[in-house]
């Protein structure tokens, strides 16, 4: 649901999927796939949802996907000491959408 959510006029989704597509080819094939794809499309991702959670652009729970998916890339790129900052980002963005433990998951969103 989230990769097809993201073809849906997502493009903060979308490039945040590019993100951990190109990570993971660059772990798989480092030789063919360098590191500056991956880092690019995640800064550019990254800048967008900043630009997005700050001036409430976009519903808590997009912010919360687009979240959750920069926790996969996070995982596979930085230390473990690094990731708590980042989970803690991401737990913010979670609360705020009123998901939990117990939730179903994300609804589909009105079109903007």
């Amino acid at each position: 649901m989230l990769p097809y959510s993201s073809l849906k006029g997502r493009p903060i989704l979308y490039s945040a999927f590019l993100s951990c597509a190109s990570r993971h080819l660059n772990i798989v094939n480092p030789q063919k796939y360098s590191t500056y794809e991956h880092k690019r499309r995640y800064n550019l991702a990254l800048r967008e949802f900043h630009i997005a959670n700050e001036q409430h652009d976009l519903p808590d729970e997009e912010l919360a996907q687009i979240s959750i998916v920069f926790n996969v890339y996070e995982t596979m790129t930085v230390s473990r000491s690094e990731r708590t900052a980042v989970f803690g980002r991401t737990q913010s963005v979670l609360k705020r959408a009123g998901w939990n433990a117990r939730s179903t998951g994300p609804h589909p969103f009105p079109n903007h």
